[in-house]
């Protein structure tokens, strides 16, 4: 009984694995990576999507930037994916840029980065904001409390 007991021990210490540790293990999610250098890798993979497509690559902008992270932001401190605010965040954009047009693209709720482009490329809205006439993009990227992703990624032209 003893020697089953510490078995079961034993392998329930070799087998499992918390969320973190599968995060950890993932190449989409790395913990050593940080939160730019995911957001960096994410508007690579984009920028090689639109390349594969014969389109331009997108010029990061640091506004845009600065209105998609606060909008993840947002949506952690609400708990839920959304477009609230949108046209007021275009608006401000168009304004500082003169952008004649501004899309957005949420998510969350995945495991890895590529996880997220895939579930857009799925979606017929949201790739054709990838694989639209945009100039423009930035991309943020932020956990919430739980190790939950948020994603916000704003294009313009």
């Amino acid at each position: 009984m003893t020697l089953r007991c510490l078995i079961l021990c034993l392998s329930l210490i070799a087998f499992s694995c918390s969320k973190e540790e599968l995060l950890e293990n993932d190449s989409g999610l790395n913990k050593s990576l940080t939160a730019t250098e995911q957001e960096n890798k994410l508007f690579n993979l984009l920028n090689e999507h639109r390349l594969s497509l014969n389109l331009s690559s997108l010029t990061f902008d640091n506004l845009s930037y600065s209105f998609a992270s606060e909008h993840s932001e947002y949506m952690i401190s609400q708990g839920v994916t959304s477009h609230v605010k949108f046209n007021e965040r275009a608006a401000e954009i168009s304004a500082e840029t003169g952008a004649e047009f501004v899309a957005e693209n949420v998510a969350n709720d995945y495991f890895t980065i590529e996880d997220a482009m895939k579930a857009w490329l799925e979606s017929p809205g949201h790739k054709e904001n990838i694989e639209g006439d945009y100039s423009h993009s930035a991309i943020s990227v932020k956990k919430d409390p739980n190790g939950n992703l948020y994603f916000t990624q704003i294009f313009y032209r």
